[in-house]
């Protein structure tokens, strides 16, 4: 891999990590509002767990002598569950909370739009084609702004 690719990964993990840290505290100073709102938990749970995918990804990328192959699995392994589980999150959600079909599939919509570019990248990684960086970075940046969005609702939300 480029080492320019690791000033990016050293960037994202400063970043997502102090971002995973300022929202853990805001939604402890706020963990009332947040559990007695509806959906707001599991909204959280997404921002956190977007978060936290960036950072610990990131990790993997700046370690030495890990091959394209070995990298495309780490990043496969940590997308699946996290496209399965987050998807049946914001369905269930939705279903539960009955909020307008607009709502729900917008939700829904950009939350995959920022997981599905990491499974693209790591069937590339796995396959040796080391373009399959490029979609693990956009992944990176839009759950970055996913998790930004979800933290902006928390914040709204608890203040209503």
């Amino acid at each position: 891999m480029n080492e320019a690719w690791g000033d990016f990964f050293s960037a994202m993990v400063a970043s997502a990590s102090a971002l995973l840290g300022l929202l853990f505290v805001g939604l402890s100073l706020n963990l009332e509002r947040i559990l007695a709102g509806r959906g707001l938990a599991s909204r959280a749970l997404l921002a956190l767990v977007l978060l936290l995918v960036a950072t610990a990804l990131s990790l993997v990328f700046l370690m030495p002598a890990l091959g394209l192959l070995i990298h495309g699995l780490v990043v496969a392994a940590a997308a699946t569950p996290l496209f399965i589980g987050g998807s049946w999150i914001c369905i269930t959600d939705a279903a539960s909370e009955q909020r307008p079909r607009l709502v729900v599939t917008l939700n829904l919509v950009l939350f995959e739009l920022a997981v599905l570019p990491y499974l693209a990248g790591g069937v590339l990684l796995i396959r040796g084609d080391a373009a399959g960086i490029y979609w693990i970075a956009a992944a990176m940046v839009l759950s970055i702004v996913k998790a930004a969005a979800e933290a902006w609702v928390l914040l709204v939300e608890t203040k209503r």
